[in-house]
Order: C-alpha cells, then structure tokens, then sequence
C-alpha cells in the first residue's frame, strides 16, 4: 500500500487522509488523519463513528462500524463513474 510508504517517509509532516472508504480505519491504524468519504453522504454517522472511535482511543467500536458498513463501502465501487 503506498499510502503507508508515504507515512513511513513523512510521519506528521505531511497530513494524509485516506480517499478509500474501505480503507479508512486501516490508514487510521498507520496514521491517517480522517478520510475523505463517499458513503460518508449516506451514511455519515458511521464513518463519522470510525474516526471518533479510533481517536478516543477505541478501536474495537471502531472496527464494528467499519464491518458493519463493509458491504455499502464495496456497493459504492461496483460501478466505475
């Protein structure tokens, strides 16, 4: 994953906010800074919940709403624009 490499290289010179849906709470975990969403317009309470949670330090919550939205985040993407 590159944005990970990028993490690695610039740490908290460089803000990096994941544009991956699916990938939200695992750039989290590396040091993301929040996500920029599409299902956020659907469902912004849950993605809204994901970086709340990971950021008070819970990401067991975390992870529960990330799977819970799995499967709208993979419908999302079914279609190329």
């Amino acid at each position: 994953m590159y944005a990970a490499h990028v993490i690695a290289a610039c740490g908290d010179d460089l803000p990096l906010y994941s544009g991956c849906d699916r990938l939200t709470l695992p750039l989290l975990s590396l040091g993301a800074m929040g996500v920029i969403s599409v299902v956020g317009n659907v469902i912004p309470s849950v993605m809204h919940a994901i970086c709340a949670c990971f950021f008070a330090g819970d990401v067991q919550s975390a992870a529960r709403a990330q799977l819970g939205a799995l499967a709208l985040m993979d419908a999302t993407m079914a279609q190329p624009n």
